[in-house]
């Protein structure tokens, strides 16, 4: 049984996220089901086994109770199904592609969407972004194998990266707006890049 965020594959956290926002279960059967997955068996072979197995289970699971602190940083490569897949973190050498699927993932809600989001950060080794390899399949591999405390790593470090980008990228406007000669073009373009 899964007893940690450290064991738990991104793929079955999301099936737990469905699972416990499900209203069609009340919540002990909701309950039932996530030690299921966690369990790897069914809502039955959970329901058959003696009590004090299930409420042995039942204390497992109680990591799910605590929310996971993500360290804001990541690691260097990450060996997931069969891929090296490496985080890319500088925006300023970021496709458009790429700028363009993070926009649309993210804009759709970061929890659904979470593998394609990091499936936009972690690239292959030697690869471009969608360009020499499968990018369905890197996403099938980060949701099988790629447990959730990296997931939310990667995703804090890369949000992190991202307010960096922005944090310049307005400065830089901020400067150039400064330096304008005309006073009311400066006063506009002062007004767009305030904070």
């Amino acid at each position: 049984m899964i007893t940690s965020y450290k064991q738990l594959p991104v793929g079955l956290y999301l099936d737990i996220c469905e699972a416990s926002q499900d209203e069609s279960m009340d919540e002990l059967a909701k309950q039932v089901r996530i030690i299921a997955l966690l369990s790897g068996t069914t809502d039955d072979e959970i329901l058959n086994m003696p009590i004090a197995d299930y409420q042995r289970a039942v204390v497992a699971s109680d990591f799910l109770q605590r929310e996971y602190q993500p360290s804001g940083r990541c690691a260097s490569s990450y060996k997931v199904g069969g891929y090296d897949l490496r985080p890319f973190a500088d925006w300023t050498k970021m496709t458009a592609a790429q700028f363009i699927d993070y926009q649309t993932y993210a804009g759709k809600g970061t929890e659904p969407h979470i593998v394609e989001i990091v499936s936009v950060v972690l690239v292959p080794a030697g690869k471009k972004y969608g360009d020499g390899y499968d990018v369905a399949d890197v996403q099938r591999a980060i949701r099988d194998n790629l447990c959730v405390s990296d997931v939310l790593d990667i995703i804090a470090f890369f949000f992190s990266q991202y307010a960096l980008f922005l944090k310049d990228s307005l400065t830089y406007l901020r400067k150039r707006a400064m330096k304008m000669k005309s006073g009311t073009e400066k006063e506009t373009a002062l007004k767009q890049v305030r904070l």
